[in-house]
């Protein structure tokens, strides 16, 4: 019996004969031990989990069954024949990996500052529309103002990669790969003026192309308060922070990842 197993990117254009062999002098009893289907669970490269798995559930019998558990792993259910030729082919296909890396990222960081009351969002955020109405849903009548935009490439290799804005902000992010479409990410941020938002250390699932809200914080407009040492801040009279207008009520940081083009 031949079954033909055909990955789906160009990449990993490849196929492989899954061969589950029965010789005729086999007795009966040996061949319904060769049929009887189990269930056998594999290790696969993480980012490589729903390409390989989909790869299986194009080739495998009606009955047989491909999941998911966790990503890294695959969980096969299929004729007890069969599952030598299934490790066989994972294993070619996986090897793979190291031909082709995990696509550079570019990473879009938005500092953003709320305020109660109607008026007008800045028009560089109208990207972001769909990533702040759930806010304004939740606190009412809000607009919202850029404070600072902030873009770099990192590689999704486990290595951190940073940026600093002036002496006020610093980003930093660590991506791990999960599918072609997805990384884990470690973000690091501070704001070493006292915007509110002084500093933020979390970890996150994101998907390409999607804005994500890493952290909420009130406003606290940083001419409020003025460095006086590496380590201390102080306010600053009433008269000067009129002068700067209205604080802030929110203080927002949002994210988005897309694949850097032709990586």
């Amino acid at each position: 019996m031949h079954r033909t197993l055909r990955t789906l990117g160009g990449a990993l254009a490849l196929t492989v004969l899954l061969t589950a062999c029965q010789h005729p002098a086999d007795s009966q009893a040996s061949a319904h031990a060769d049929n009887t289907r189990t269930l056998v669970m594999y290790s696969v490269p993480p980012a490589m989990t729903q390409r390989l798995s989909a790869v299986l559930e194009q080739t495998l019998e009606p009955h047989d069954r491909v999941t998911s558990p966790a990503p890294g792993r695959l969980l096969v259910y299929a004729p007890h024949a069969s599952q030598t030729s299934i490790r066989e082919a994972l294993d070619t296909l996986a090897q793979q990996k190291s031909d082709r890396q995990p696509a550079a990222m570019q990473v879009h960081f938005w500092l953003v500052n709320g305020f109660t009351g109607q008026g007008k969002d800045d028009a560089s955020l109208k990207p972001l529309t769909q990533a702040l109405s759930p806010i304004r849903n939740s606190l009412g009548s809000m607009h919202f103002a850029l404070d600072e935009s902030v873009s770099m490439v990192a590689q999704p290799d486990g290595n951190f990669a940073n940026t600093k804005t002036g002496s006020k902000h610093e980003y930093l992010v660590q991506l791990k790969p999960q599918d072609s479409q997805s990384v884990s990410a470690k973000i690091k941020f501070q704001d070493s003026a006292g915007g509110g938002l002084s500093q933020l250390e979390t970890q996150v699932d994101l998907r390409t192309g999607h804005y994500v809200v890493l952290a909420q914080a009130p406003g606290i407009r940083s001419g409020y308060l003025k460095q006086t040492g590496p380590f201390s801040l102080s306010a600053v009279s009433k008269a000067e922070a009129d002068r700067q207008g209205p604080a802030p009520t929110l203080r927002l940081l949002i994210i988005r990842i897309d694949p850097v083009s032709g990586v």
